[in-house]
């Protein structure tokens, strides 16, 4: 009998950091079958300490009121993301970490990806995520999908978003635990994968 679902939070993680957060590697030919797959946004990495929005380099995000309204007060992984060529924009006005300001912020989204927190492999942090937010419902913050798809198919998928400007995939084994630093249980699939 399966364990009942529920957060079941990682007494490690409770005070996490940017030196906690999971980098993936390039795809290389490794096996990936049974492995889910989310796009991969050109947006800047953030992490929701619980408390507060970091960069992958630890410098706090000053973001308004309104926009970490409702996150919950666990750790939450994931990227600041305003859509298909927006990295530069992004970048020029959140970066500078001073910008507080309601405009620097409007269409911006927190795509979160993973809960660090959580016990259990990836699948089951996935679940937690998207039932976490929503339940708190926090305005500009979104779980990213994942499904599962074959080699063939996810070369496709790549082509058609390329097209549409997008820069690839993230593949995570749904069953690797949450850890900090390179790991080869998370790859990148972008357009280098397809030859």
């Amino acid at each position: 009998m399966a364990a009942p679902l529920g957060p079941s939070i990682s007494h490690s993680h409770h005070a996490m950091t940017h030196l906690d957060l999971m980098h993936g590697r390039d795809y290389s030919g490794q096996r990936i079958s049974g492995w889910l797959v989310q796009e991969k946004f050109n947006g800047l990495r953030a992490l929701w300490t619980g408390k507060e929005l970091v960069s992958r380099n630890g410098e706090r995000f000053n973001a308004p009121d309104w926009f970490t309204a409702g996150l919950p007060d666990v750790p939450l992984d994931g990227e600041l993301y305003a859509g298909v060529g927006t990295r530069g924009r992004i970048a020029n006005t959140l970066a500078r970490h001073k910008s507080g300001k309601d405009g620097d912020w409007k269409g911006v989204r927190f795509m979160v990806f993973d809960a660090p927190a959580f016990s259990g492999g990836f699948a089951e942090r996935a679940i937690e995520v998207a039932l976490l937010i929503q339940e708190t419902r926090p305005a500009n913050c979104f779980a990213v999908r994942d499904v599962e798809w074959s080699l063939p198919r996810l070369r496709k998928e790549l082509r058609v978003l390329h097209k549409s400007g997008g820069e690839g995939f993230i593949l995570r084994d749904p069953s690797a635990p949450y850890v900090a630093g390179r790991t080869d249980k998370m790859l990148k699939f972008k357009s280098r994968s397809l030859y």
